[in-house]
C-alpha cells in the first residue's frame, strides 16, 4: 500500500480529536489523501475504533 503525499507530509502527533475528525471525513480533513472509504459517520463506531487502536500502542495517550 502506498500512502498519499498528504499523509506522508503530515507532521505532528495524532490527538484523539485529530483522529476522530480524520476518521469522520478523511478527504475533508486532509485534502489530497487517498482513501477508499468516505469515513466513519457513526460516532460510536469512531469511538470504538479509536479505543481499539489505543490497545495497539505500547504507550497509549490518556483518554480525554
Amino acid at each position: 500500500m502506498r500512502y498519499s503525499d498528504a499523509l506522508l507530509g503530515w507532521e505532528g502527533v495524532w490527538t484523539y480529536e485529530d483522529l476522530n475528525r480524520f476518521l469522520f471525513g478523511p478527504m475533508l480533513t486532509t485534502p489530497g489523501v487517498k482513501m477508499e472509504i468516505p469515513g466513519v459517520s457513526d460516532e460510536t463506531e469512531r469511538v470504538n475504533l479509536i479505543a481499539y487502536l489505543r490497545t495497539l500502542s505500547d504507550k497509549p495517550m490518556p483518554l480525554p
